[in-house]
C-alpha cells in the first residue's frame, strides 16, 4: 500500500500555461520552451495538461507543431497530455478547422470542413501512405487555381519533398542518438488558403533527426562547419543544401532532392512565393516578391538563426498563382 502511495506521490499532474501568442513570429521561442517543458515533464513520467484559456492567437504552423506535440507524448505515454478548453473563439475556431482534435486522436469522427483549409494529415513513413495523405493535402491548390497543370506541379513537389525528408529523419543510426522520445517515421502535413489571396501555404513536420545532424553525419563538408550546438552551424548547413555549388560538393544530392522541385516551382511557376525550412537550431528563408501574371518577381534568401531547438525538420511553403505564358493565351484567341 505505501509502495503504491509513493509511485502515486511521483506521477505530478503539472499544468503548462501556454504562451498569449503562439505563432512562428517573435513569440516561436516561448512557443518552442512550452512544447519542450511538455516533452520533458512526461519523459518525467508526469501528466500535463496544457493550459490554452489565456491563449488569444494560434497561427496554422503551430497548431500543427501542437497537435504533433500531443500525440508524441502520448504515443510515448498514453494519457498523459490533455489540454485545458480555449476562451479564445478565434483559437477555438483555427483548432477545429485544422481538425486538431481529429488529428490528436480526442474525437473519433471528423467535424465539419472548412473552405480554404486542408486539415492535418499524420502518416507513417509507408511509401503508400505519402502520396495518399499529400493527395489529400494538395487538393488545396485544385480549391485555389483552375489550372491542372501547374497544380500537379504543387503535388509532385510535395510529394517529392516528404518522400525525400522522411527518408533521411528517421535514420535508424541517428534516431537512437536523440534526447528526446520519437516515433519512428511519423510526419504531419497540412494546409491553408487565405480567401481571395490566390495563394496556398502547404506546411510539413517531421520529428526526426533534423537535416543539421542528417547531412553532418554523411559530409565531410558540412561536418567542418563544426558541431551542431556551434553558433550559425545549423543555418550554414541548410543553406549549403539548398545552394547548387555547395550540394554538389557534399556528395549528396538526394539530401536536397524535392526541396528544389518547391523552390524551382516558386522560381519558375509561380507569381510570388516563400519557402521557410527551419531544422535545430537553424532556419532558411527564400521569398519571392513583386511577380504578375506575366513576369517573374525578384529572389530574396536570407539564414536565420531559431531562439530554441526545433526537433526534427518543420517546412512552411507559399505558392503563389501560377504564371500565364502570354504566347499560349495568344494562341488559344
Amino acid at each position: 500500500m505505501l509502495a503504491a502511495q509513493r509511485s502515486l506521490d511521483s506521477q505530478k499532474q503539472v499544468v503548462i500555461r501556454a504562451p498569449t501568442i503562439m505563432d512562428i513570429g517573435q513569440t516561436f521561442g516561448s512557443l518552442l520552451t512550452m512544447l519542450q517543458e511538455v516533452r520533458r515533464q512526461v519523459v518525467a513520467g508526469n501528466y500535463v495538461t496544457i493550459d490554452l484559456r489565456h491563449t488569444s492567437l494560434i497561427s496554422p504552423p503551430a497548431t500543427l507543431l501542437l497537435a504533433a506535440e500531443v500525440e508524441r507524448c502520448n504515443r510515448y505515454r498514453p494519457r498523459s497530455v490533455w489540454g485545458a478548453v480555449p476562451r479564445s473563439e478565434d483559437v477555438q475556431a483555427t483548432l477545429n478547422a485544422f481538425g486538431f482534435y481529429e488529428a490528436i486522436g480526442a474525437l473519433d469522427e471528423e467535424t465539419e470542413e472548412w473552405k480554404g483549409v486542408a486539415r492535418i494529415q499524420p502518416g507513417t513513413g509507408s511509401p503508400a501512405d505519402i502520396p495518399r495523405k499529400l493527395g489529400l493535402v494538395s487538393d488545396l491548390a485544385r480549391q485555389t487555381w483552375h489550372d491542372t497543370a501547374f497544380c500537379d506541379r504543387v503535388h509532385g513537389a510535395l510529394n517529392e519533398a516528404m518522400t525525400n525528408v522522411i527518408m533521411h529523419a528517421y535514420d535508424e543510426a541517428l534516431i537512437e542518438k536523440l534526447e528526446q522520445p520519437c516515433i519512428k517515421g511519423r510526419w504531419w502535413v497540412a494546409g491553408f488558403s487565405p480567401p481571395d489571396s490566390e495563394q496556398a501555404w502547404f506546411m510539413a513536420l517531421d520529428h526526426g533527426v533534423g537535416i543539421p545532424a542528417s547531412a553532418a553525419s554523411k559530409s565531410e563538408l558540412v561536418d567542418g562547419h563544426g558541431s551542431s550546438g556551434e553558433l550559425g552551424h545549423d543555418e550554414r548547413v541548410l543553406m549549403s543544401l539548398i545552394d547548387d555549388e555547395n550540394r554538389s560538393r557534399t556528395g549528396l544530392p538526394q539530401h536536397g532532392k524535392g526541396i528544389p522541385a518547391m523552390i524551382n516551382l516558386i522560381r519558375e511557376f509561380a507569381t510570388e512565393g516563400a519557402i521557410w525550412i527551419m531544422s535545430g537550431k537553424g532556419g532558411f528563408m527564400l521569398e519571392k516578391r513583386s511577380g504578375n501574371s506575366t513576369s517573374p518577381g525578384r529572389i530574396y534568401q536570407v539564414q536565420f538563426r531559431l531562439p530554441a531547438r526545433l526537433p526534427g525538420t518543420l517546412i512552411l511553403w507559399k505558392v503563389g498563382s501560377p504564371i500565364i505564358d502570354v504566347r499560349q493565351t495568344r494562341e488559344a484567341h
